[in-house]
């Protein structure tokens, strides 16, 4: 009996200590998923970051791209954009340095005028962090402005809305 007892004593000091440990090692396994987890996040988020940067300077570096400084049709605003152009590809790409946010229902539009004939080259947002955005491929163009348009665009400049211009 004294040896069931003591086999019973052992056994339940022996289920404890072994349930603790597994616990322990469950509660580090879980905090260990939890920080794998944050790392994984934190990582993509660098690398999308690394990924956008890198071909932001593919497109600064282009040795076939034309570099084109937008700047306030308003001389009293200090409003500035930068047009990157390849005429061979037609690639095209803006970065905006200083543009004011417009409200909810209105959109940036850039233009590029062949002669007098305005081409629309496509919308484009201004938050501040967005960098180089590649807007609509170009053909030809001597000329370009940014225009203050309805969310969407429009199919043709509006000329009261000027905002950014190139300037001969």
């Amino acid at each position: 009996m004294v040896a069931c007892i003591a086999s019973l004593v052992i056994s339940t000091f022996a289920s404890y200590f072994f349930y603790d440990r597994w616990s322990e090692a469950e509660d580090r396994s879980v905090s260990l998923v939890s920080e794998m987890n944050n790392m994984t996040r934190k990582y993509n988020l660098e690398k999308n970051t690394f990924e956008k940067t890198f071909n932001d300077l593919l497109v600064l570096r282009d040795e076939n791209a034309k570099v084109i400084t937008l700047t306030a049709t308003d001389s009293t605003r200090r409003y500035i954009a930068r047009v990157y152009w390849n005429h061979y590809t037609r690639e095209t790409y803006i970065d905006v340095l200083s543009l004011p946010s417009p409200d909810s229902t209105m959109q940036y539009q850039l233009w590029a005028f062949n002669g007098n004939e305005p081409v629309d080259a496509g919308v484009f947002r201004v938050n501040g962090d967005e960098g180089v955005q590649r807007i609509k491929p170009v053909a030809a163009a001597d000329e370009w402005a940014v225009t203050l348009e309805p969310k969407g665009g429009s199919p043709v400049p509006t000329p009261d809305r000027f905002c950014l211009k190139t300037r001969k």
